[in-house]
């Protein structure tokens, strides 16, 4: 396959990584900071789209493909995960990116003492 497939791949499974820590215990405190600084609703949207369609599952597959190789075959589902989602992964690429670059903007504002 292509270079450009195999930075595909590696975005995809990069995608899954964020997923799992967004979705993760330790991150609860961080999405209710997230929720009261920005709105949480198109990012949810786009993780139900995706599980439901089953594009989470082929995303998954795709990081155990990038992140596993050792302990998996050559061609698998990871291998191909990423064929035919292309718009679904930018969409919550761009959901991520909104959600998280609002984060950081609520950091460089002026903090009210009197809150």
């Amino acid at each position: 396959m292509s270079r450009r497939f195999r930075l595909e791949r590696f975005w995809v499974a990069s995608l899954a990584v964020l997923v799992e820590a967004w979705n993760s215990e330790q991150m609860a405190s961080v999405r209710a900071f997230l929720a009261n600084v920005t709105t949480l609703d198109e990012l949810s949207e786009v993780l139900e789209e995706a599980r439901r369609v089953g594009a989470l599952d082929r995303i998954i597959e795709t990081r155990h493909y990038m992140f596993h190789r050792d302990r998996r075959e050559y061609w698998n589902d990871g291998r191909t995960g990423p064929v035919g989602i292309l718009s679904l992964n930018d969409k919550l690429h761009y959901a991520f990116s909104t959600v998280l670059l609002a984060g950081l903007d609520a950091f460089k504002r002026p903090v009210d003492p009197a809150q």
